[in-house]
């Protein structure tokens, strides 16, 4: 104990001695206190013994003041203070300027708050060097003050840039623990001398992340930097890369997004409108770590054939270059990104045939015009990108990709249908593409995995009834149905299963404004029972209704619907170009708080 007192140090350490009554804590720290040693190194030192008062209050048995250059004249000086904030007053300007040995004997629980204040004035007039011991019977009460000490130096060294500060905090917030504690303030005065505070916290809070969440960062190196990300695809990536770790009870989506929003938090992301984008100094450790710059004629040929996820970031991809890619056998993402514009307008069968590891494949922005029949060899592709290209059909290959989840087909303005055989790719979890395209899929309820469906159009015809949402139990978000009037019955309704989608947070209900002016129509439905048929489910925050036709009945079984939490506080339904407010007296709505509408 007293070799650690005696040691240097470039600011005031805190050492807690735990253990339980009678086990010599306090006869232990008499002996070091008295040590020849100590009194010699120490320009102060001070022993405060506490003791338990009255709830809420802290008492000093004693407090022994003795100044080692000045024992001669005043000796051993006994102070009687009982109250902290005097205390530290009166020792505030005794210590400026000194080493001094602050001894804290038998501090308990409901001392912690009072000794706490009384350290961090003690800590800010002391002399490097400085010693604060402290002794308690409580285990909580040592840990706490051992992270309590260790938070005020990293603020102390941290101080004059909040940001860092905060960075800092949430990720300290989240792990109670004294040893990483005192690891990150380690790290913070080894790397105290760098000019840019936010990028040494940033690099200090990335070497403690856990694995996944690590590689989900050096993912990202993969794009350009500064480049613009949508939180949805950032998820989509991190899934098929498979760095989310799944957890029962949750979708790997949810836990995506959580790992999105850890990091978030702690800053490695930034918001820019409606999109974010890392911050310069994870890109540039993440690129350290992941990236091989190449420039010249043969910057493929340097590239290790051993590499697991590879970008392309240049607007001279030419089909004609990819024979140097068939030696990355390994690949598990393939970036292809032009800067402005792109020459490459397909991929060859062979390219695909080398690279069957694939799990990511990203075509985003490029020239493709179709797909080889031998992307259906990448049993192991997980997500497809084919956003904004000039794709204008799709092979049948397709269906060999048992993995698929996700497949990106936003923006592709060439494609007009989706084959019939779409809805075999049953293991998609997120589809991605016009919502009058996808309307067009026949017997989509056969894609049960699907988590996004903006729209659905209600026909007549076998594979666009309202019974193809029965199994489709994974949607998320707002679901439109649209073309009600093609139901012919409650019991036709009911096959919906409307009552089981529990992801849904938003239902739009809508009639054909125009259909009695349609001889197909069967006017004799009643809307009132397919209104009370489809019975959505119990946790929607929103409901909208269109087109409603309630002459023929009144709307009692609307009562089905469950209470929702938005505003304004009244259900409104389109009747027929009309809006009729349903009252409470009438039609059972006492839960409701709104149910907003569309003419």
């Amino acid at each position: 104990m007293v070799a650690l007192l005696l040691e240097s140090s470039k600011d005031i350490s805190v050492v807690v001695v735990e253990g339980c009554g009678g086990f010599g804590k306090t006869t232990l720290m008499k002996q070091v206190y008295e040590d020849q040693r100590v009194r010699e190194h120490f320009d102060l030192r001070i022993w405060l013994s506490a003791s338990t008062g009255p709830a809420g209050s802290s008492t000093l048995d004693s407090i022994v003041v003795e100044d080692v250059n000045e024992l001669d004249s005043y000796g051993a000086v006994s102070v009687k203070l009982r109250n902290l904030i005097l205390l530290g007053e009166t020792f505030n300007e005794l210590l400026a300027g000194r080493r001094f040995l602050l001894v804290l004997d038998d501090v308990q629980d409901e001392h912690l708050n009072g000794w706490d204040d009384l350290c961090r004035n003690l800590i800010v007039v002391g002399e490097d060097g400085s010693k604060v011991v402290v002794t308690t019977r409580s285990s909580d009460l040592a840990k706490m003050t051992r992270i309590r000490m260790a938070g005020r130096q990293i603020v102390t060294l941290l101080s004059g840039c909040p940001d860092a500060i905060q960075m800092i905090a949430s990720v300290l917030s989240h792990r109670p623990d004294v040893d990483f504690w005192r690891n990150i303030l380690k790290s913070c005065e080894d790397l105290r001398n760098e000019n840019d505070s936010i990028s040494v916290v940033l690099r200090i809070i990335y070497q403690y992340l856990s694995p996944h969440l690590k590689l989900c960062l050096l993912y990202c190196s993969l794009y350009p930097r500064r480049h613009k990300f949508e939180k949805p695809n950032l998820i989509h990536y991190w899934v098929a890369g498979g760095f989310v770790l799944p957890h029962e009870g949750k979708s790997i989506e949810d836990l995506a997004a959580r790992d999105f929003d850890d990091l978030s938090s702690m800053s490695f992301f930034r918001l820019s409108r409606d999109r974010y984008i890392l911050h310069d100094s994870v890109h540039e450790i993440a690129s350290q770590m992941f990236v091989f710059p190449c420039s010249g004629s043969d910057w493929l040929s340097r590239i290790p054939k051993q590499v697991v996820h590879l970008s392309l970031i240049s607007d001279n991809i030419q089909a004609s270059e990819f024979k140097d890619l068939y030696k990355f056998k390994n690949l598990r993402s393939l970036v292809l990104m032009p800067r402005y514009s792109s020459r490459l307008d397909h991929l060859t069968e062979e390219l695909l045939l080398t690279m069957k590891s694939l799990r990511m494949l990203e075509l985003s922005h490029t020239g493709i015009k179709e797909l080889p029949v031998s992307i259906g060899e990448l049993k192991h592709l997980r997500f497809l990108n084919l956003s904004h290209t000039r794709i204008k059909s799709l092979p049948e290959s397709l269906t060999n990709l048992r993995k698929l989840q996700i497949l990106d087909l936003s923006g592709c303005i060439m494609l007009c249908s989706f084959p019939t055989w779409i809805n075999k790719i049953s293991s998609l979890r997120h589809l991605k593409a016009r919502p009058d395209l996808i309307c067009t899929i026949e017997g989509i309820g056969k894609l049960s995995s699907l988590q996004n469906l903006e729209e659905f159009r209600v026909r007549k015809n076998e594979g666009h009834k309202i019974e193809e949402l029965k199994n489709m139990n994974e949607l998320h978000g707002k679901l439109q149905i649209r073309n009600m009037e093609n139901m012919k019955s409650e019991t036709e309704a009911r096959g919906a299963d409307l009552q089981d989608k529990v992801y849904l947070e938003g239902l739009e209900l809508e009639w054909c404004d125009d259909r009695h002016d349609d001889e197909l129509i069967d006017m004799s439905v009643d809307d009132e029972e397919i209104l009370g048929g489809l019975r959505p489910p119990s946790n929607l925050k929103m409901i909208s209704i269109k087109g409603f036709d309630g002459s023929k009945s009144p709307p009692g079984r609307v009562a089905y619907y469950p209470s929702l939490s938005c505003r304004p506080s009244a259900l409104r339904i389109a009747e027929n170009g009309k809006c009729s407010r349903l009252s409470e007296k009438h039609y059972v709505l006492s839960s409701w708080k709104c149910v907003g509408w569309k003419e």
